[in-house]
């Protein structure tokens, strides 16, 4: 092949694939990224492989120390947490942040 030739299908490759490489080297965007932390759930203390829907849940503070919520007991259950998401996928403080 002719030098033009070349250059040419070496200009095709590297836009194909340089153009890929270009986006990796540019600066990554800042990701706004926000941590809940959960401190009050509710229990159920139960064996069922589901939770149930309605029942005797408790409030209960994390970390929840078994010991002391139910002494002298083991068995299974299930905590849940309720939380709210706006339209926007975003957790929205009360703060308003």
């Amino acid at each position: 092949m002719k030098p033009a030739v070349w250059f040419l299908v070496l200009l095709a490759i590297g836009m194909g694939t340089g153009g890929a490489m270009l986006q990796l080297r540019q600066p990554e965007q800042e990701l706004e990224l926000e941590q809940v932390v959960i401190t009050r759930t509710e229990f159920v203390k139960t064996d069922a492989a589901t939770p149930p829907n309605h029942g005797p849940w408790v409030r209960r503070e994390l970390l929840d120390n078994w010991s002391q919520t139910n002494p002298g007991q083991s068995s299974h259950g299930w905590y849940r947490v309720t939380f709210s998401l706006a339209a926007d996928g975003k957790h929205h403080r009360p703060d308003g942040r």
